[in-house]
């Protein structure tokens, strides 16, 4: 006897199916067991429906999603909060933000799609009343949009709701105020998540430490680490080089130093990016031969300088007229695995300007190694030879 004639699926077996079939990225297998439902006059289900659309937007499949969602309409399956909140979500992060306003306008039974004017009415249907998911997911796309003051106004009107704001939604605030500039709201949001028992992600960290300091704000940017340092979420290595290079711009030269050292103490170890940073800072505050000394340290600690650490390190020394270690450097660089240390070379040629014998055994050595020499090195050369009386 035939197996279709022993047992024939219902909308439960289907579903299920399609369910796997969607959880497996198989999106396409997934519709053609709802086209057999259909065929077969097979019942579906809001579940049904909304598993399938959701997989659509996560694989950006928006007209998809869309198409599908009129289709479940016209076959009046009535879509719930789960559904509602798969296609806002979806098409927030797609970056269609009005598509997403829209969905909140059927939401709420209004034709209004207007970005600015999300009221929510506590008279909603039960099945279709916005709830944290769907909130937070509007909050983000909307921070993505840059759409910032919008997305505020919308936590006021969850909390109004009595829908409490989760990470999701405070994170999204901090990072959108943060990007566009606006850090005072970025901190107000941020004391008020504390307040809340949430703490921010190491993202929301990462970009609100990041835009302190481009704003010169030191102060506050300190307090943002020690809130850090006291929480569950400790900086990593990104966070703890953003806060030295920092340091080191506003020419807070010994705070980035003892940063460091703080940040190997708790056992996270500085990237040849954060070395780099504190080199230069040394530099620049005529600190070299600190430079030198880190320099040295990177090896030790197994971290391998690279061209830029190099060439920071290489500018600084010929800048205090330390000829002979900026050949050194230069030296190292050369048998390193960065064969691109054209800059290195320029940066000696420069320093070695009055002692334009040493400059021209330098650009010797750069035909050698089959560097072609460029412009600028010899618009130094020729400046040097002029200065030193070598017309010929």
């Amino acid at each position: 006897m035939c197996l279709t004639h022993l047992f024939i699926p219902d909308v439960y077996t289907y579903t299920i199916l399609i369910g796997s079939f969607c959880k497996s990225g198989l999106t396409q297998q997934a519709r053609n067991w709802l086209n057999e439902m259909i065929q077969n006059g097979c019942s579906r289900n809001v579940v049904t429906y909304t598993a399938i659309i959701h997989a659509y937007l996560k694989q950006r499949k928006i007209s998809d999603a869309n198409e599908l969602f009129e289709s479940m309409l016209t076959q009046g399956c009535i879509p719930n909060v789960v559904t509602f909140t798969a296609l806002t979500d979806g098409y927030c992060k797609a970056g269609h933000i009005e598509k997403a306003c829209q969905i909140y306008a059927r939401m709420k039974g209004s034709s209004d799609t207007s970005e600015v004017d999300l009221h929510f009415k506590v008279d909603l249907d039960g099945n279709k009343e916005p709830n944290v998911v769907t909130f937070g997911a509007m909050v983000d796309g909307l921070c993505k949009a840059h759409k910032v003051r919008e997305a505020h106004n919308l936590l006021d009107v969850m909390l109004t709701e009595g829908c409490e704001p989760n990470h999701i939604a405070y994170d999204a605030l901090i990072d959108g105020f943060s990007k566009v500039g606006k850090l005072d709201d970025a901190q107000e949001i941020f004391a008020k998540m504390s307040e809340c028992g949430y703490g921010p992600s190491i993202y929301t960290y990462s970009s609100l430490i990041d835009k302190l300091f481009k704003d010169k704000r030191l102060d506050l940017a300190v307090k943002v680490l020690s809130k850090m340092l006291e929480s569950s979420c400790p900086p990593n290595v990104v966070i703890y080089t953003e806060m030295v290079d920092g340091l080191c711009k506003v020419g807070k030269i010994d705070e980035a130093s003892k940063l460091m050292l703080m940040m190997e103490e708790k056992g996270c170890h500085p990237k040849v990016v954060t070395y780099t940073a504190m080199i230069d800072g040394f530099g620049k505050a005529g600190k070299v031969k600190s430079c030198l000394e880190l320099i040295e340290k990177m090896g030790n600690k197994g971290c391998a300088p690279n061209c830029i650490t190099y060439s920071a390190a290489i500018k600084h020394c010929c800048a205090a007229g330390l000829l002979d270690e900026a050949l050194q450097l230069l030296e190292e660089m050369k048998q390193t695995s960065w064969p691109k240390h054209m800059a290195g070379h320029l940066k000696v040629i420069e320093g070695f300007r009055r002692e334009y014998l040493i400059s021209l055994g330098v650009l010797e050595d750069m035909s050698n190694n089959n560097f072609l020499p460029i412009i600028p090195v010899y618009r130094l050369l020729i400046d040097s030879y002029q200065k030193a009386g070598r017309l010929e």
